[in-house]
């Protein structure tokens, strides 16, 4: 009788045993997966981004070699049709070369993408100075200093995307949108000299003596005149 209750505890031991071996087997199988996806989806987010990018008519460079990691993968298959176990997988070298090769293209492709669309922005986006650049010379007169608010507040948003790569239509959408509007955008640029020190020179208080018939004509004829009020300096 004992010799039977041993046997049956033995073998029960055994299936535990079984048990927790397949157990941690399908945990390292799991594992090995996880990593294999993750750079799985991340290609996958870069080629749909390329796709995208491409059907909004932004020039792209070849796609990196994929050539590596396809043989990796085929090899590796191939032994773990025979041999459906984690260790067939990780022996050797050739896990770490199937991974190691998807990180380099990603990051090959990351760079490419992003390379391929500054040199879209660059060239076929609104080319326009920045704000604080496209102030300088700039008469401060009330038409302008709209303008310029508008432009300013435009550009700001347009600018985020010159070194970010859209992730979205909707964000490709929106930069075409803000690079037409800045482009619409219209500036006084000829203004004469003495109507452009005069509104330039309001700001720390215009004398009169800049308060010419020229300039005094020239706020008559853009309905201008109320813009300005005289006030006395104290001394």
């Amino acid at each position: 009788m004992l010799l039977i209750d041993a046997k049956v505890a033995l073998e029960r031991l055994q299936i535990a045993q079984d048990a927790q071996a397949n157990v941690d087997e399908v945990r390292r199988l799991i594992d090995l997966h996880k990593s294999l996806a993750d750079k799985q989806l991340k290609l996958h987010a870069l080629t749909a981004r390329g796709v995208m990018l491409r059907n909004a008519g932004v020039p792209l460079s070849d796609s990196p070699d994929f050539q590596t990691a396809r043989k990796l993968i085929g090899h590796l298959r191939g032994r773990f049709d025979a041999q459906p176990k984690a260790n067939t997988l990780t022996h050797g070298k050739h896990w770490n070369g199937l991974l190691e090769a998807l990180e380099g293209a990603i990051a090959t492709l990351e760079t490419t993408l992003r390379q391929d669309w500054s040199r879209y922005f660059a060239d076929h986006l609104f080319p326009g100075l920045p704000p604080e650049r496209r102030r300088i010379g700039l008469a401060q007169i009330p038409d302008n200093k709209i303008a310029l608010e508008k432009y300013t507040r435009l550009y700001e948003k347009f600018a985020r995307y010159r070194h970010t790569v859209p992730a979205t239509q909707e964000a490709i959408d929106d930069v075409h949108a803000l690079s037409e509007d800045l482009s619409q955008i219209k500036f006084e640029e000829n203004v004469p000299k003495p109507v452009e020190a005069f509104v330039n020179a309001i700001n720390n208080g215009a004398s009169l003596r800049l308060l010419t018939p020229e300039v005094l004509e020239w706020l008559r004829m853009h309905d201008l005149l109320d813009s300005y009020v005289v006030r006395a300096r104290v001394l």
